[in-house]
């Protein structure tokens, strides 16, 4: 965590001030948030192991959504991978990574991309999500509001949300700082005949910080979906593993604070 806090400093205060936020990354135009957040200027890539996945899940045609889209990043990706005929609902509750978010679609014409300003969680209603402003990736909705540093966002569940617009994703990644439990909560009426691949963020510790039981949440995902399965870094570009309990999870996390899993719904 220290490194990370680190090297966005770094970028922030030296790296970006020389090479600027706007780089071709991966075939895209990005502009990067003004601490590089996600390490994009810098590494040219985020989170190699998921998105080596995600593009295995994706199909042309396929619905996907990403929820917790920060600048876009995912959201981009996974619109190569769905092609013109799919699409990508990205939800990002905060302001200005939504501005940077909608702004990088339109940079790179991603006309299969529909971003909209909404978080997703348990219910529909409105809530303050509590800012980060060391890491615009780092924005909470169930952290505690420091010092007044929040914002008031709309809140939908994801479920009801895609009733709403009639779609039906294929694949879900959800990356919402210690929420995930209730954005999965929301995802009821997307349990129906076809399949569903979920790709989530789960962090044991920080879990515990908020309140929540780690070990209730990795039964809840074990008791609805098929199969739940940990996304590894290696062999590269990934390899996906059994997960037998939450303590041999953690064993295997080596210091790292979170890790991925793959949650499958349907056949």
């Amino acid at each position: 965590m220290q490194d990370d806090r680190r090297r966005r400093l770094v970028a922030g205060h030296v790296v970006l001030p020389l090479i600027g936020r706007t780089h071709e990354i991966d075939g895209w135009w990005m502009t990067v948030d003004r601490h590089d957040s996600l390490g994009l200027a810098v590494r040219g890539s985020h989170e190699l192991d998921v998105e080596s996945l995600m593009a295995d899940l994706l199909s042309p045609g396929d619905c996907f959504l990403d929820i917790g889209a920060n600048i876009g990043w995912s959201a981009l990706q996974g619109a190569r991978a769905v092609g013109r005929s799919g699409l990508v609902v990205a939800l990002e509750p905060e302001i200005d990574n939504f501005e940077l978010l909608a702004h990088n679609v339109r940079a790179n014409v991603a006309s299969n991309v529909v971003p909209l300003r909404v978080a997703a969680g348990r219910a529909s209603g409105w809530r303050t999500l509590a800012l980060d402003t060391d890491n615009a990736g780092g924005h909470s909705m169930v952290r505690p509001v420091d010092r007044g540093r929040g914002q008031r966002v709309l809140v939908v569940a994801a479920g009801d949300l895609c009733s709403l617009l009639g779609v039906v994703p294929r694949v879900i990644k959800i990356d919402v700082e210690g929420a995930e439990p209730e954005v999965v909560a929301g995802l009821g009426p997307l349990m129906g005949a076809q399949p569903l691949d979920v790709v989530l963020e789960f962090a044991p510790e920080r879990l515990r910080r908020l309140g929540t039981r780690p070990q209730s949440f990795l039964d809840h995902l074990r008791d609805t979906f098929r199969s739940v399965q940990r996304v590894v870094p290696s062999p590269e570009p990934y390899a996906l593993e059994p997960v037998h309990s939450l303590s041999d999870l953690e064993r295997r996390l080596d210091g790292r604070p979170y890790t991925h899993l793959l949650c499958r719904w349907g056949a």
